[in-house]
């Protein structure tokens, strides 16, 4: 059962993980000069993200490389934030997902912002 208090963090969970995946496709289709090239890359990118995370399988009993791998990405602490609103499941380092979240997003969207500015059309 979903509380009212956790739906924030989810609102909050969904709006930085899109900001932070569309900033990389808008990176991407930058640099990308065919549509067949930016789709092939993208979607690459994108089931990388997904099977690197703790989206399908949780992240105890994982080879040490794997489990620093899924705390590198981003989609992770989307999952483990939205699990939370969810579930109410531990939310002890939910503040540092959140702020983890934050500052990749923001990275990502000033990086795609700038070369959307840079662009000559």
């Amino acid at each position: 059962p979903i509380s009212l208090p956790t739906i924030p963090y989810m609102l909050i969970a969904i709006i930085l993980g899109s900001t932070f995946f569309g900033s990389i496709a808008i990176i991407v289709s930058i640099k990308m000069r065919s549509t067949e090239s930016f789709q092939i890359t993208i979607n690459t990118a994108f089931l990388f993200f997904a099977f690197v995370s703790t989206t399908f399988y949780p992240s105890q009993g994982v080879p040490e490389a794997l489990s620093t791998a899924f705390f590198a990405n981003p989609l992770t602490y989307v999952v483990d934030i939205i699990r939370f609103g969810l579930f109410a499941s531990s939310g002890a380092a939910l503040i540092l997902e959140a702020m983890i979240l934050l500052a990749a997003s923001t990275v990502m969207f000033l990086a795609a912002t700038h070369m959307l500015a840079k662009l000559n059309i």
